[in-house]
């Protein structure tokens, strides 16, 4: 027992427990000569006669001076064995060196992971077992697989973008291009009834660094080999023993079904390539096989999310992987946690506790460095989340992480390291990644070039039109995009365009939305009330709320849009059965928290400026936005004849950083310009009258034929003004 101990805590090689075990039995033998020789001189001595022969020969060796000494020295023996190897391990030396202690690998480098070659007739074998060593190296400190998304991205600048199978010339040139030092590979095969599988690190080169080789006696024995398989080539790589023994199995981390596993592994592959529908297939396929596969539901969760689904369906995904979480390697475990906490229950500070655990297990996790990051640029501390992204980008370079380090540069204020940063992604994802495309557009919309973000949009449009999830993201950008500058028809018509998509797929939490957003344009542009109303009711009127799970019902969104729109009656309903039906958790994930700024609405029609005034700052407290409802404010304090106060607010919200600002300037930056310029008019600071003026003027240069006049109202007062200081 204290030997074993010993093994594990000092993480001693394996043979160290077999060999005292086999010691002690061997000296168990030696312990009952000894003690029936010593029991004969003992009776001889008291009997006064002497037997010589019993010290002499082969008898004369089972004595305790003998035996005592012997047994020590064999467990010395066997210790100094064990640390000699330990040394030689440490060091580099002979055939137990590890790759790290011999200098071929550095701690935390990182190395690439070829797909397994298949030689079974089972055709789906070969990624399965792939997936498996790739989840079981992730537990390793020691050793980091290259992120499969920067494996993309550099299969993309090969020209082999469409690429089947990475195998180990593929993945030798990947490694190449990116400076990493060795590749990993692999082989399963078939012997007998069962299978043989072998990995083996090779260096860029193809020289052989080190290799490894287990059996399965059948296929429900393959995932137990994979741990086997991967222990032995951790190992080797320089990983302690001690931690390699304390890693959970795969069939507890993962899934003790290969059937459930060849599904995940095959649509984690599909996923990378683009193909969402069939890749959410086979992951609804793996969890009805293995109801508690805790890391396919944290993955269908994710998808459902990237996808903009309904929130319903993201967040079953998403209590499911939480449920089954103790089934996840530690990393994915505080991943589902962080997740869960992001969708399910919002808790912004068990969301961030959650990945500071996965970076005390690993500091160069990418998506816990990224995702962290997303929540200091939601509270607005930009400079911890540049920090923390710029590692994440480090780690790993891909839309995610160029989005995420951007934004906080944005909230910096460096719009030129932005540009940099976009310009270098283009180089390492495409100049045609729609996604990047579209970063781009709200960059520029940032940068209030909405005609050029509206460009970009239409080329997402033109080159993803057989998608259906690129085509209503496109249409409702390019809607945001388009709005400040006064196009209202154009944006009628494409919401009628999501409308019907919407409608078509079920899509109810969409379509509500959509009539939300439509509704505030009119109000915006057109102080048109009525034709607000309007769509409110008729979205009400197609859907009833109670068709949709709860967390896909806006019933905020729609409280504050009715307010706005005067309708007091169905605002305070909706308020009332929204704080009736949602949980804490639920209202304040809804971030904006439009409950407080329907009430602030609610407030200032019944003359409470003041109180509205608190409402609407309550709800910027608790929200990403920073600009959001800055607007409103001012209006208010336009009311209670503080214009500047006002003054002070508005330019407040003109030069609040943070890519949240453009969806609050798609209903106010237009109105906002106007109110400035018509304040500094009154006040007789004709330079900044004039310069808000000619800002609207130019905004809305396009704008649609109704709104004209308001637009040569402002050029007529700019040349009045002009006219006044000459």
């Amino acid at each position: 027992g204290l030997t074993y101990l010993l093994m594990i805590e000092l993480g001693l090689p394996d043979w160290v427990f077999p060999a005292s075990v086999l010691l002690l039995l061997s000296g168990f033998p030696v312990v009952y000569l000894t003690e029936r020789m010593e029991r004969r001189r003992a009776s001889a001595r008291m009997t006064g006669m002497t037997h010589p022969s019993l010290d002499r020969g082969l008898k004369g060796m089972f004595s305790w001076k003998r035996a005592v000494p012997g047994g020590l020295g064999a467990f010395v023996m066997l210790g100094l064995a064990a640390g000699g190897y330990m040394i030689m391990r440490a060091l580099g030396i002979g055939p137990v060196g590890t790759l790290v202690a011999s200098g071929v690998l550095n701690e935390r480098d990182r190395v690439v992971l070829a797909d397994f070659n298949n030689r079974t007739d089972d055709s789906a074998l070969g990624e399965s077992v792939t997936e498996a060593i790739r989840i079981d190296l992730a537990q390793s400190p020691v050793i980091r697989t290259l992120n499969e998304k920067d494996v993309a991205a550099t299969l993309v600048r090969m020209g082999r973008g469409g690429i089947e199978q990475l195998t180990d010339d593929v993945a030798r040139e990947i490694a190449t291009r990116l400076g990493v030092k060795a590749v990993v590979t692999g082989e399963i095969g078939p012997v007998g009834s069962g299978f043989v599988l072998s990995a083996t690190v090779t260096s860029t080169e193809g020289d052989v660094l080190t290799a490894v080789r287990v059996t399965a006696g059948g296929p429900e024995k393959i995932i137990s080999a994979v741990d086997q398989l991967s222990a032995k080539l951790r190992e080797r790589i320089g990983e302690s023993l001690k931690t390699i023994r304390a890693a959970e199995p795969l069939e507890a981390v993962s899934t003790s079904s290969l059937d459930a596993l060849e599904k995940y592994s095959r649509a984690v592959s599909l996923y990378d390539r683009g193909e969402i529908e069939r890749a959410v297939q086979l992951l609804q396929e793996a969890v009805q096989i293995d109801s508690t596969f805790a890391m396919a539901y944290r993955k269908l969760a994710v998808i459902h999310g990237n996808k903009y689904d309904e929130f319903s369906v993201t967040n079953a995904a998403a209590e499911k992987a939480y449920r089954y979480r103790e089934r996840l390697p530690k990393v994915e475990r505080y991943l589902a946690e962080a997740f869960y906490f992001s969708t399910v229950k919002y808790d912004p500070d068990s969301i961030k506790a959650a990945y500071r655990s996965v970076l005390d297990i690993d500091p160069d996790e990418p998506t816990a460095l990224n995702n962290l990051s997303l929540r200091y640029n939601s509270d607005g501390n930009y400079a911890d989340a540049a920090r923390l992204a710029g590692r994440a980008l480090q780690a790993s370079m891909n839309f995610v992480s160029v989005s995420t380090y951007a934004s906080a540069l944005l909230g910096l204020g460096d719009t030129a390291a932005v540009r940099q940063l976009i310009e270098r992604a283009k180089g390492v994802l495409g100049p045609g990644n729609p996604n990047l495309l579209l970063f781009e557009g709200q960059i520029l919309a940032h940068a209030r070039n909405f005609d050029g973000a509206t460009a970009l949009v239409d080329s997402i449009l033109s080159s993803q039109r057989q998608s259906s999830a690129w085509t209503r993201t496109g249409l409702i950008f390019r809607a945001y995009f388009m709005a400040p500058t006064g196009r209202l028809r154009e944006v009628e018509a494409i919401a009628r365009r999501v409308f019907e998509i919407a409608s078509k797929q079920h899509r109810l939490g969409e379509y509500w939305f959509t009539a939300v957003r439509l509704a505030q344009f009119r109000i915006a542009y057109s102080a048109d009330t009525s034709g607000a109303l309007a769509v409110l009711n008729d979205a009400l009127s197609r859907f009833a709320l109670d068709e949709a799970a709860l967390p896909d019902r806006p019933y905020f969104e729609l409280a504050s849009a009715y307010a706005s729109a005067g309708d007091e009656v169905h605002a305070r309903k909706l308020l009332a059965e929204g704080r009736k039906n949602l949980s804490p958790f639920m209202i304040q994930w809804a971030g904006l928290r439009d409950d407080l700024i329907a009430e602030g609405t609610l407030a200032a029609a019944h003359g409470d400026y003041r109180g509205a005034i608190e409402f609407l700052r309550e709800a910027r407290r608790s929200s990403s936005c920073k600009s959001c409802s800055m607007y409103q404010e001012g209006v208010l304090l336009e009311r209670q004849d503080q214009p500047d106060s006002a003054i002070a607010t508005y330019e407040r919200a003109l030069n609040t950083t943070g890519l949240g600002r453009i969806y609050e300037e798609a209903f106010t930056l237009a109105p906002m310009y106007r109110r400035l310029a018509g304040l500094y008019d009154k006040k007789g600071n004709r330079e900044k009258a004039v310069d808000y003026y000619s800002r609207f003027a130019d905004l809305w240069q396009n704008a649609d034929p109704e709104l004209q006049p308001l637009v040569r109202d402002a050029r007529l007062r700019i040349a009045e003004l002009s006219g006044e200081q000459r």
